[in-house]
């Protein structure tokens, strides 16, 4: 009776050099992932032609402006710097600059946003192409202008 439940596995080399590859290369990819999934991202997005309800602090109720909105939807916070348009007149990487400050502040952390607001003034929007944020470590994050298409 014991004749029969004795038996012995014998496992090779090449079984557990394949078995050391299919795991590594798991391992690889759902590290990659978690990098990719961890690292910053910012959404830019500017909408000409908006009014305020009431006025806010320099700006008035009568006066067209542009609201640069920067949207965190990474998992890093991001602390915002200047801001500026880009446009067809200007060569990169230059453009015409924002003067004004983030609301509520320049640091936004996941999933929250911040709002700049602009005068439109004079800036013709058929000439602009873009808008760009720089960010503290330097990184420039660019977006679209709205259109009222």
């Amino acid at each position: 009776m014991t004749d029969l439940l004795a038996f012995t596995i014998t496992i090779s080399a090449t079984t557990v050099a394949w078995y050391a590859a299919i795991v590594a290369t798991i391992s690889v990819a759902v590290g990659g992932y978690a990098v990719w999934r961890d690292r910053a991202r910012l959404k830019v997005l500017a909408t000409p032609n908006m009014r305020l309800i009431e006025a806010v602090g320099a700006f008035s109720t009568d006066e067209d402006l542009i609201f640069v909105e920067a949207a965190n939807v990474g998992r890093r916070p991001i602390c915002l710097g200047i801001v500026w348009f880009e446009s067809a007149d200007v060569k990169p990487p230059g453009g015409l600059l924002v003067q004004s400050k983030w609301a509520p502040s320049s640091k936004i952390a996941e999933g929250e946003r911040a709002t700049m607001k602009c005068r439109q003034g004079d800036i013709d929007l058929s000439r602009l192409t873009g808008v760009a944020v720089r960010d503290a470590t330097g990184r420039v994050w660019r977006g679209k202008i709205k259109r009222g298409d």
